[in-house]
């Protein structure tokens, strides 16, 4: 009976983790259907996934692929005010008894031709990251970046999640997103870690991101332009905050 092929972490599925992430981004947008905001979410998503990985390049490359992820984020965040916007409107909806009109997922025209103008962009990237020369370090030291990430993401937990500030938060929010991406890269090509932690980071992730839309939310008080939309806006308000409250004891438990 033939011997199962032995697990690799090297710098061929390295790259190639990288290019998928590419390619799904790439991919966005290009179907029969028009393009709607999940075509948004999912181009983003990849584009963050691919920075988390970048960020296990070796120092041989390191100052090739740091301009390549800056770039990557210039990208992504041309996309963060129009996905914003309608995450704001589904939250609002969700904490509404008066007005649970969800906003439509397609896409303005305007809005369309800012993510295809994204996907375009996206395809100045991929000609210095296929010049990168094979780094000259051996690939074993993936694993002690992902430990580096894992190190990263520790550093940016508050200490105090009653009284963490949005900021601190967010900044966690950050590092967990792109460690996640690591351990998910770590996970397929090893086998390892366990499903649980896979989970848990997932958990994690969500609440921390519903965390962050309600922030948001509540930031959006002084709107004169939403207030005119929501009869019950402070009622709404108000179970916005508490929503809010319980997150931070869900997520303190987790972590």
């Amino acid at each position: 009976m033939p011997l199962s092929p032995h697990p690799t972490l090297g710098w061929k599925e390295w790259r190639e983790a990288i290019d998928a992430q590419l390619d799904r981004a790439g991919s966005v947008g290009t179907g029969s259907i028009p393009a709607d905001q999940e075509d948004i979410h999912q181009f983003r998503a990849a584009l963050k996934c691919a920075r988390g990985l970048l960020r296990l390049a070796p120092p041989s490359i390191e100052r090739q692929t740091s301009t390549i992820r800056k770039e990557i984020a210039t990208i992504a965040r041309g996309l963060a005010r129009i996905r914003d916007q309608h995450v704001g409107m589904e939250t609002l909806s969700s904490f509404s008894k008066t007005s649970k009109t969800v906003p439509s997922g397609e896409l303005s025209v305007k809005a369309a031709s800012t993510l295809m103008t994204a996907r375009k962009r996206l395809g100045n990237v991929l000609p210095p990251l296929n010049d990168l020369p094979e780094p000259a370090e051996r690939s074993s030291i993936l694993l002690k970046a992902i430990k580096h990430g894992e190190k990263r993401l520790n550093k940016r937990l508050p200490e105090d999640w009653e009284t963490a500030d949005v900021a601190a938060i967010h900044a966690y929010r950050s590092a967990l997103v792109s460690h996640e991406c690591q351990i998910k890269f770590l996970s397929e090509q090893m086998g390892r870690p366990e499903k649980s932690k896979l989970e848990k980071l997932g958990k994690l992730r969500r609440y921390l991101g519903e965390f962050n839309d309600i922030a948001r939310l509540l930031a959006a008080d002084n709107k004169k332009s939403l207030r005119s939309q929501f009869e019950d806006w402070d009622a709404i308000l108000s179970r916005a905050k508490k929503r809010q409250a319980a997150l931070r004891r869900k997520i303190m438990k987790i972590c």
